[in-house]
């Protein structure tokens, strides 16, 4: 019955979210990550539905508007980060937010005005565990460590956990980090965010 609802949701290019996720109990973070307008709506019903304690987004909020190579589209931009603002302002979690080349800090700081916002890489320690947030996967090796890794930006940087710490790039997969025992759950983007993304086809918002 799950893999059917499963299939069911993606051919009608919805988030599914399984009943793991609605049974989680202990404090947890949320990660995402060059999210495109078509989605605010999904992710609107899984932080509904999950009640994260801590939302860290790795940049390019917009990511249907390509605000480093169109600058003109700036209000474009903000009328949907609006829309993404009032999502994430109106949960209970605490966000942190890593600015991607395609966002316009004046526009982040001012919708967002109770986040947390990177112009850069930044590490933080969140219920004690170690994080290293940046919008662009992370350029060398650390020296050997625990911490978890979070990136979106380029999808050839996989995601994957070594002697060095775990790497989780956002836009391969929307992940929810269970802080008390560290484990991780990968939920798939729906069907068509990445068109949305490339701006193929008809975008919605």
């Amino acid at each position: 019955m799950p893999q059917l609802k499963k299939l069911l949701k993606n051919i009608l290019g919805n988030l599914y979210i399984p009943d793991e996720v609605l049974a989680l109990e202990g404090k947890n973070v949320l990660h995402v990550s060059d999210t495109p307008a078509l989605l605010y709506s999904d992710l609107k019903k899984l932080i509904e539905k999950l009640n994260p304690d801590y939302i860290i987004h790795t940049g390019d909020l917009v990511d249907n508007i390509k605000l480093e190579m169109y600058p003109n589209r700036l209000k474009d931009y903000r009328r949907s980060l609006k829309k993404l603002g009032a999502i994430f302002e109106h949960s209970a979690a605490r966000v942190y937010i890593a600015l991607g080349n395609h966002d316009h800090l004046p526009s982040v700081k001012e919708i967002f005005p109770t986040a947390v916002v990177f112009s850069g890489p930044e590490h933080l320690e969140i219920e004690g565990v170690d994080f290293g947030i940046s919008h662009y996967p992370p350029k060398a090796e650390p020296d050997g460590n625990e911490a978890i890794y979070l990136f979106g930006h380029d999808l050839t940087a996989l995601s994957e956990k070594t002697e060095h710490g775990t790497y989780l790039n956002a836009l391969e997969h929307i992940y929810i980090i269970e802080l008390e025992t560290k484990n991780i759950i990968s939920l798939n983007y729906p069907t068509g965010t990445n068109d949305s993304r490339l701006n193929k086809g008809k975008l919605g918002i």
